[in-house]
């Protein structure tokens, strides 16, 4: 499992910095589900897309230009699930850290492949070095227990 895991995670690292909005779609699950100091679920490949291409945006905007990540853990839920603790650091052309957090994914094998279904930050700093900033509740999720 775990050659399987890194090599999901190098094709979600590629895709990144490539910036290739549709390889990175391709590796979540839709819909699925961002937590952090709020909830945000996308509910749409439309919505997948421009969320993913914002991000993007704003690594260029950061002066990205290598991405590397370390797996920290991971635990099977069931068959279907995993949850992975991903560490991701962000450099600059200088090689300087231009953006570093950490994260858990929860991805499932739908069909084939891994898909992420949750991502959720690992330190209750994540929103104050992350530059991509907090999400709202979609009101459609409001009064649903969420």
């Amino acid at each position: 499992m775990a050659s399987t895991l890194t090599a999901f995670l190098d094709r979600y690292r590629r895709a990144l910095a490539a910036e290739d909005v549709v390889a990175l779609a391709e590796l979540v699950h839709v819909p699925c589900l961002i937590m952090g100091p709020q909830v945000h679920a996308v509910l749409s490949e439309e919505e997948l897309h421009r969320a993913l291409a914002d991000q993007l945006r704003q690594q260029r905007e950061l002066g990205v230009t290598k991405v590397t990540f370390e797996v920290l853990g991971h635990r099977r839920i069931e068959a279907r699930y995993l949850t992975v603790d991903v560490s991701w650091e962000m450099t600059g052309a200088d090689e300087s850290n231009v953006w570093e957090f950490s994260v858990m994914y929860t991805l499932t094998a739908p069909e084939r492949g891994w898909k992420i279904v949750t991502v959720a930050p690992l330190e209750p700093a994540l929103s104050v070095i992350n530059p991509t900033g907090a999400h709202a509740i979609p009101p459609q999720l409001l009064g649903r227990g969420t």
